[in-house]
């Protein structure tokens, strides 16, 4: 007769199945019948009281609580930390829809074998969109979950926590409680801003015929050197070095740059902004009412600022969102990358402008040696850190700098982008801060004189772009597209 392990493990991969073969555990762990005649488990924790990881009375209603807990909606991918018995996982799973992406992170393999020695979990084990991360040796394990939470800072992706788990993680791998803490952080950032974009998601959709579709700008400067210019302490030292650019290369702009760029005379050739929160509007945008140089948004973009702005604008749909893949049925504008920093987004455009080489200016992603967070002449002003409670990065000019969680988590997201475009040469002109895996290190000057050559008529073209969209007849229907929206979100 074939046991419950047997049936379990044959719907793991070979890897998998090797490595528990292979594990041994010397924690102290009891299968304990409950109330209901089902399993929880009693873990002995050293100098603290025995843990009981599920309900000695009911594992299963405990379960379902903590599922109906969780907010699932529109979520295309859900991070799960800790399988215990598997009771809370079942609960989760029942309640996705089929295109949603359940990836399990499971720290305590000792429990997890237990789990698959006592519990029949082959409808879990074999659900498509189940995907299992096993805590092997620590390198090898920070590499698989790094690259599942890189993406939690997105609208559509949910962290839950089994805190159980959590509690009786083995000693060998506690680092992995320093990397819960920053995605923590990065959930939170998620979850705080996202009452503010279902609201501007209703507002901006009625100005949908009057936006560009990014899909517009597709390849418009193949080839072309394009600059992106970001608000990094870094800045200040070579922000005059821009207007040497002139007619030859692309820049673009985040928005908290832009005021130090104007302030010089150094107009970019687009502005990005993904801000939701009124902030980037009273600080940034209110002054500059009757700017004309084309801003790039999203459907989440702070209404303010799209209602309000008197240049062009150009819409990208969020990628990685499920309620955006829907309505791109209906609205085909083009998608664009968010992933929590404008920078990401602006990256992303660049790629689609068809720029080569894309350059990096301020792109500092850490603090200077003073603690300063932003260049001169940004809305923060003076601001700075306390650079003994953040952590140590390889730096470019210094050995070591000093970055914050949420700064190296879209470290990290960018060098993911450019490892993934390997035909596009990436340079980094900051002249300053972290060091960005898988760029060239070059000053902004050496970088002008490389690559900036030859004038190409770039405010023409952007022009030409924006005359033919408003020569076309645009009329999506507005009042249907809200009210499918309304339902989405409902």
């Amino acid at each position: 007769m074939v046991s419950l392990y047997e049936k379990n493990i044959s719907c793991l991969d070979e890897k998998d199945r090797k490595l528990l073969a292979d594990f041994n555990t010397f924690r102290d762990l009891k299968l304990v019948k409950t109330k209901n005649e089902e399993f929880t488990v009693k873990v002995n924790v050293k100098d603290r009281e025995d843990i009981f990881l599920h309900s000695l009375y009911n594992p299963q209603r405990e379960a379902i609580r903590f599922a109906d807990s969780q907010d699932l909606t529109g979520k295309k991918s859900i991070v799960l930390i800790g399988f215990g018995l598997g009771y809370h996982v079942e609960e989760i799973l029942s309640r996705l829809k089929r295109e949603q992406a359940l990836n399990i992170i499971v720290p305590n393999l000792d429990i997890f074998k237990l789990a698959l020695e006592n519990r029949d979990l082959t409808g879990v084990l074999r659900d498509e969109r189940v995907k299992i991360v096993l805590a092997a040796e620590p390198a090898s394990f920070t590499r698989e979950i790094q690259l599942l939470l890189d993406n939690l800072s997105s609208s559509v992706s949910q962290l839950i926590v089994h805190s159980q788990s959590i509690k009786i993680i083995p000693d060998g791998f506690l680092f992995f409680k320093d990397i819960l803490e920053e995605i923590r952080v990065s959930s939170y950032n998620s979850e705080r801003l996202g009452r503010a974009i279902k609201n501007n998601l209703i507002k901006n959709i009625s100005l949908v015929n009057k936006t560009i579709g990014v899909k517009s700008f597709t390849g418009l400067f193949s080839e072309v050197p394009v600059f992106i210019i970001s608000a990094g302490p870094s800045l200040d030292k070579n922000i005059n070095v821009l207007e040497e650019i002139k007619d030859r290369g692309v820049i673009i702009s985040v928005d908290t740059a832009l005021t130090p760029l104007l302030k010089r005379e150094i107009r970019p050739d687009f502005v990005v902004t993904i801000e939701p929160i009124k902030i980037v509007y009273d600080r940034v945008f209110s002054k500059y009412k009757d700017l004309d140089i084309p801003l790039l948004h999203t459907l989440g973009t702070n209404w303010k600022v799209v209602e309000n702005y008197k240049g062009p604008k150009i819409i990208g749909l969020a990628k990685d969102d499920l309620i955006m893949d829907r309505l791109a049925e209906k609205v085909d504008k083009g998608r664009i990358l968010t992933g929590g920093t404008v920078a990401l987004t602006a990256l992303d455009f660049a790629l689609q402008l068809g720029g080569n080489p894309i350059i990096f200016v301020g792109q500092d992603f850490a603090y200077s040696k003073e603690g300063i967070t932003h260049a001169s002449d940004t809305f923060y002003g003076n601001a700075r850190k306390d650079i003994s409670q953040l952590r140590e990065i390889e730096g470019i000019v210094e050995d070591k700098v000093y970055t914050s969680t949420s700064y190296y988590l879209y470290l990290r997201k960018f060098e993911r982008f450019i490892a993934e475009n390997k035909g596009i040469t990436f340079i980094d002109a900051t002249e300053g801060g972290a060091k960005i895996k898988g760029t060239r290190i070059m000053t902004l000057k050496k970088v002008i004189s490389t690559y900036c050559k030859f004038s190409f008529g770039r405010k023409e073209i952007i022009t030409s772009v924006i005359r033919e969209y408003k020569s076309q007849n645009n009329n999506l229907p507005v009042e249907k597209l809200r009210n499918f929206l309304k339902m989405e979100l409902s």
